[in-house]
């Protein structure tokens, strides 16, 4: 069994979102006062998540990644990786901000974890802290060089903000290569739950040629079908690369789906469309009844993100609310 669209595209690759609460205010994600959170009594509970890790292992899903908000603020996070990891999935991964990863990281190790990714968009402390509006910056650091000492895969993301510089990039890209890291820029998307159009002084045009002029060795990697991350290797290695999140060039092989906290299931990052799977599977729905429903939800799927957001009137929420 396979889930797919209209266009032809296939589903493998399921986005969870295990909480909407992050212990970070990040500018771009949420206000400074926070959000209205999800309430516990919406979560997912951990048996409900194991019934939907076997539904969607069933029906095609290879690789799943648990976001947040920030996945380790949930007390119980660390039990649904669990049972994930029992389900056959070829690839479990996690996005984290790496402020609380520390206490769960030889846990992490022995579950056989794919990657961390881990949100570092400054190497500068005080502009850390003016972005995230918390001061831990050294808790992140020590998450990155424990990952590295327990050899765990991991890569940095850094989202590319209006006040970032040239010379922010240059230090960044210049680390990934000293230490041989895996380090990735992300266009600002609009999700910041704050209603303000972000200013996108950088695109994926300006990194790749920054990355090109600063490493002219680098070697472009080909992307795969479903892969939303162009990376370029360079010469000892180390791997730096771009996401056109806003952009969006990699819609035509989407390959991915995103489960909220509360259990919607979205086919896309910008529209507001959503099946009511934790709704549905509380209220008795066979896996039969649930996949036949989330196939003709998918089919409704538009061809790309600008008409996605067209569809939905242009609504952007926080990247908290949707699973990072």
């Amino acid at each position: 069994m396979k889930l797919e669209d209209q266009h032809g595209r296939s589903f493998t690759y399921l986005r969870i979102g295990v909480v909407d609460q992050c212990n970070l205010r990040c500018t771009y994600c949420m206000p400074a006062e926070g959000l209205q959170w999800v309430s516990k009594k919406e979560w997912i509970q951990p048996d409900e998540f194991e019934t939907i890790f076997q539904a969607f292992q069933k029906w095609g899903i290879t690789k799943i990644r648990f976001t947040g908000g920030e996945p380790f603020v949930r007390p119980d996070f660390m039990d649904i990786v669990q049972r994930a990891s029992v389900n056959g999935f070829d690839n479990i991964s996690i996005t984290s901000n790496g402020t609380l990863i520390q206490h769960a990281v030889m846990q992490l190790k022995h579950l056989g974890i794919s990657k961390v990714n881990l949100s570092l968009d400054t190497l500068n402390r005080e502009k850390f802290k003016q972005i995230t509006r918390r001061d831990l910056f050294d808790e992140v650091w020590k998450a990155i060089l424990t990952l590295e000492e327990q050899k765990i895969a991991f890569r940095i993301n850094a989202v590319l903000l209006r006040e970032t510089t040239e010379a922010e990039v240059i230090q960044m890209m210049q680390m990934a290569f000293d230490r041989k890291w895996d380090w990735c820029f992300i266009e600002e998307m609009p999700f910041n739950g704050q209603g303000v159009t972000p200013d996108w002084n950088w695109n994926w045009r300006k990194i790749q040629s920054m990355i090109q002029t600063q490493f002219p060795d680098a070697r472009p990697i080909s992307m795969t079908s479903g892969d939303t991350t162009e990376y370029f290797e360079l010469s000892n290695g180390a791997r730096i690369g771009f996401i056109a999140a806003f952009s969006r060039t990699f819609c035509g092989t989407c390959n991915r789906l995103r489960l909220t906290p509360n259990g919607h299931l979205h086919h896309c990052l910008y529209s507001q469309d959503a099946y009511p799977l934790l709704a549905q599977l509380r209220a008795g729905k066979t896996m039969e009844e649930l996949y036949s429903e989330i196939q003709q939800f998918l089919w409704k799927k538009a061809i790309n993100g600008f008409e996605a957001e067209k569809e939905n009137g242009n609504q952007m929420p926080s990247m908290a609310q949707i699973g990072g």
